[in-house]
């Protein structure tokens, strides 16, 4: 993996933020359920 690559870097932190909205988003369903 190129750190230089902004595509990359764009690529992963999307990656990273839509797995953390997941977590919280099932997390806060389940808690208000």
């Amino acid at each position: 993996m190129v750190a230089n690559d902004p595509s990359a870097v764009l690529n992963a932190v999307i990656c990273g933020v839509i797995v953390i909205v997941l977590m919280f988003y099932r997390r806060g369903d389940a808690t208000h359920r």
